[in-house]
């Protein structure tokens, strides 16, 4: 795990997370590998792609859920 990120122990979807300089959650690296990322205060780059239905079940979901509302996945 690279030292950008931040390891999830308690979560069945979440394996880490990554966090800003003003500790709110920028990305989310799942446990299938993908990564989605929120940009905050940047439209242009968050192209508001929806993100939350499959994280309702996760322990984490409703604190992501309002963290990360719309979330652009990484190429």
């Amino acid at each position: 795990m690279d030292e950008d990120w931040i390891q999830v122990v308690d979560s069945s979807f979440i394996n880490a997370i990554s966090l800003d300089e003003q500790s709110r959650v920028v990305g989310v690296r799942l446990r299938d590998h993908s990564e989605l990322f929120y940009h905050f205060g940047n439209p242009r780059i968050n192209i508001g792609s929806v993100f939350r239905s499959f994280l309702n079940a996760d322990s984490k979901g409703a604190f992501f859920n309002k963290v990360l509302r719309k979330a652009t996945i990484a190429q």
